[in-house]
């Protein structure tokens, strides 16, 4: 899958990066460092991306308290507050 193939482009990178030992390199050495934590973040997204479809807090808590439970952990840690109103919604998904 695209996670997979992000991963093993992190790995190429990384030695590649290894291969290269002339000072005349260390501009690209930057750049595949860059390169290399760009990759990284965009595994982790979509790891987090692939996880929340399938998020078993929903199927678990239902609809309302799985929204709550997404607000609060988007907003910890950040001094942002989140409301979730609900009234009136039925509890769980049919």
């Amino acid at each position: 899958g695209l996670g997979t193939e992000l991963a093993a482009v992190v790995l190429k990178l990384d030695a590649a990066r290894n291969y290269v030992s002339s000072d005349a390199v260390d501009q690209a050495d930057d750049l595949i460092g860059s390169a290399r934590r760009d990759l990284s973040r965009a595994v982790g997204d979509v790891r987090r991306l692939v996880y929340s479809l399938g998020d078993p807090t929903l199927a678990s808590l239902g609809l309302e308290a799985a929204t709550r439970e997404q607000v609060r952990s988007l907003t910890q840690g950040t001094g942002l507050r989140g409301t979730v109103v609900a009234e009136g919604r039925p509890r769980r998904l049919a």
